[in-house]
């Protein structure tokens, strides 16, 4: 597909995995390595978001709901509506340990979570970039 056929407001999964996510301060949290989609409904469940170690070496994954990520132009990337405070006792996985997909227990923890955590900040170029 012809990369110019795509707007500004929708992009294929392929170019947005790798983006960088940051939080509302503009902090780098980690990068987008997959999604997760329903596979009746398409519905976009989670977007995996990987920190850690790179470069090959083992990495912690972390699922966030797909709403609670918004593109930041200033940033080229992710802005996550938590800190990395917020994140800290968040439902997770390691390398090789993948969580099953199809357990509604393990989304709907991911989901409540996220739901029940701290306040949710709408994210704002930092000052030095508006």
């Amino acid at each position: 597909m012809n990369a110019s056929a795509l707007s500004q407001e929708n992009v294929r999964a392929s170019s947005v995995l790798g983006t960088t996510i940051y939080d509302h301060g503009g902090e780098l949290i980690g990068r987008l390595d997959d999604v997760v989609i329903g596979r009746f409904d398409g519905r976009l469940e989670c977007a995996i978001l990987s920190f850690g170690r790179y470069a090959g070496f083992r990495s912690d994954y972390m699922p966030l709901p797909w709403g609670d990520l918004d593109y930041n132009p200033y940033l080229q990337g992710f802005v996550i509506t938590r800190t990395r405070q917020q994140l800290k006792y968040a439902p997770r996985f390691k390398a090789g340990d993948e969580p099953n997909w199809d357990d509604w227990r393990w989304l709907e923890q991911v989901r409540h979570y996220h739901r029940n955590s701290e306040s949710r900040i709408r994210c704002r170029p930092p000052p030095s970039l508006a």
